[in-house]
């Protein structure tokens, strides 16, 4: 079976890049894994409100919108299938295990759109016993949408991000006890009215700089350990304090999801954890492209839509040339900075560049130079490291090269 495009993954971005290659192809495949579309919007509840592209909707409104107008374009949709392995002759060999057996697709060009995952309880280096009560976010959010079932009566929070004082929210909702909300970072990592209106007005307990130490328990969980941190990270001794609880919900920061991309061989990020994509979103793999949170955590869902909209354009467009790579460079003032590469033989007009800082700052200019010269600068009141910006350069005009250095520091 030939395919002019495949996407892997029905997130939001694999949603709108499916829709817009359907407006340029009639030959699209969308592959999702579970049985549903919608990736981890099918966790989101009815009274939760997205604001995309100018429109309101609830997550399910928002899927079926989507899912109404892929059928109204023709647009393939395989559920319950597992992408297996992909090779590489002239095209992709998509190899994709499902119900009916194994089917082989082949296309000239593939979008990753495979989503964002939870880290582990193994992964978290959490001492003591492994009780049944430890949970990711994501596991309490299967439980709570998808089975309509109540994991938990007296919870402990690993992470203070949005997600996680959205679960929080719901939770409260549900008549579950909060006990605690524990945060390795020196600050809350989300904004301060949500802050306030899930933790404070509910007078939950937020340790900063804590970790959990330690998990106690024989069949269930009965209570953990935390421990305050010292400015180097390290556990401070004397500092433990004990939280009974049922259940731990580790509320980590998600990771992209990059089995794909690895085995495609695709070069990787060690800031973002994702690929390392040039302007146009195509990997180091000539013909894959990598969106969504599979490349990179994003905080605003109009920059995810409109980023998977454009990547899909390049992707459809795309004809293998030689490429001339530059890197963009970036103090220590930046957690990251996507795209990291530049393709001096794509266009150079219009690149948008995101970032997230390193922790909260005030009163910075944001300088790029090429060379050394100063070729762009925007000024911010404040940045928060768990919100994403962007910035436009053009380089068109500018005689760069493959010698050249583009940086770019806060000030």
């Amino acid at each position: 079976m030939n395919k002019d495009i495949v996407i892997i993954g029905s997130g939001i971005a694999g949603l709108k890049s499916a829709i817009q290659a359907s407006l340029k192809s009639s030959n699209v495949l969308l592959i999702e894994s579970e049985n549903t579309l919608g990736g981890n919007l099918r966790y989101g509840s009815d009274d939760e409100i997205l604001k995309i592209e100018g429109e309101k909707f609830s997550p399910k409104s928002f899927i079926e919108k989507c899912e109404k107008e892929l059928h109204q374009n023709h647009v393939e949709i395989w559920k319950n299938s597992f992408v297996s392995n992909i090779k590489k002759d002239d095209n992709y060999n998509i190899e994709v295990v499902s119900k009916e057996g194994i089917k082989i697709v082949t296309a000239k060009t593939i979008i990753i759109s495979t989503g964002a995952i939870d880290k582990s309880f193994n992964q978290a280096f959490i001492a003591g016993t492994h009780p049944a009560g430890i949970f990711s976010l994501s596991t309490v959010n299967h439980y709570l949408y998808l089975l309509s079932s109540i994991p938990c009566q007296n919870c402990v929070v690993f992470g203070s991000n949005e997600r996680a004082l959205r679960l929080i929210k719901k939770l409260l909702d549900l008549g579950v006890e909060i006990s605690a909300v524990v945060e390795k970072k020196t600050e809350p990592w989300s904004n301060t009215s949500l802050i306030k209106e899930v933790l404070d007005n509910h007078k939950i307990p937020l340790y900063l700089s804590h970790t959990i130490s330690k998990a106690y328990g024989v069949d269930r969980l009965e209570a953990v350990q935390i421990s305050k941190l010292s400015s180097e990270g390290e556990r401070i001794r004397g500092s433990e304090k004990e939280i009974k609880c049922d259940t731990l919900i580790l509320a980590y920061d998600l990771s992209p999801a990059t089995d794909l991309l690895t085995k495609l061989d695709c070069s990787m990020s060690l800031w973002t954890k994702g690929a390392k994509v040039d302007q146009t979103f195509m990997t180091s793999s000539d013909g894959v492209y990598s969106i969504g949170n599979s490349l990179q955590i994003y905080s605003n869902l109009d920059y995810l839509v409109s980023d998977s909209k454009y990547a899909t354009i390049n992707a459809l467009k795309y004809r293998y040339d030689e490429k001339e790579l530059i890197d963009i460079n970036f103090d220590e003032n930046f957690s990251y900075i996507t795209p990291e590469l530049i393709d001096l033989n794509k266009d150079l007009s219009n690149i948008m560049v995101y970032f997230k800082p390193s922790k909260t700052l005030k009163d910075k200019t944001l300088i790029v130079t090429l060379n050394g010269k100063e070729i762009s600068n925007k000024k911010y009141e404040i940045l928060y490291p768990y919100v994403m910006e962007k910035i436009s350069i053009n380089i068109q005009e500018m005689g760069v090269d493959k010698d050249s250095k583009i940086l770019f520091k806060l000030v």
